[in-house]
């Protein structure tokens, strides 16, 4: 939380906020809100002004705390594909930008290799669960009905790097 800027009681795109004490009491109960983005949930959540955690986050509204969602996935909705702490479904995975963060770098690059492997062939990405986060955010280029990543979504995703996202 240290040298965090932005408003505690208001969302906003960088983790954490300017009130030092705040910042700590909502990070400790959501380390969310300090490395990825002071969300609406950080913002508006029980944890404020109270100390102590006020509720869990639940972004899909399923009554399970994101964290055990994620951790015990059967559904692909339900995993954490891109490693940002929330389950897919909550995500919004669009072209080319599987982080999830509004632009295409070569983060989601990093991703796109785990996702390709060829024409007529499905994504193999090391988490079974994956697959269809694979199809939403690289599959930009062939029929849908092909589902596949290969050379074609490359050069797509080449041309897409260093943009905002769709």
């Amino acid at each position: 939380c240290l040298g965090a800027t932005g408003d505690c009681y208001s969302s906003h795109e960088s983790p954490g906020c300017d009130d030092q004490a705040t910042c700590e009491r909502v990070c400790e109960c959501d380390a969310f809100c300090c490395i990825f983005a002071w969300d609406g949930y950080c913002a508006g959540s029980g944890y404020l002004p109270e100390p102590g955690c006020g509720g869990a986050r639940d972004c899909n509204g399923n009554h399970i705390e994101d964290g055990e969602d994620i951790l015990w996935a059967e559904e692909a909705d339900h995993a954490d594909c891109n490693g940002n702490l929330l389950p897919d479904a909550c995500d919004g995975i669009v072209s080319g930008d599987f982080d999830g963060d509004g632009d295409v770098t070569l983060y989601d690059y990093a991703f796109f290799t785990d996702c390709f492997r060829g024409p007529e062939l499905r994504p193999l990405p090391p988490d079974f669960l994956c697959v269809e986060a694979c199809l939403a955010a690289f599959d930009m280029v062939d029929q849908p009905q092909l589902q596949t990543v290969d050379l074609a979504d490359f050069a797509a995703l080449q041309n897409m790097m260093g943009q905002t996202a769709p």
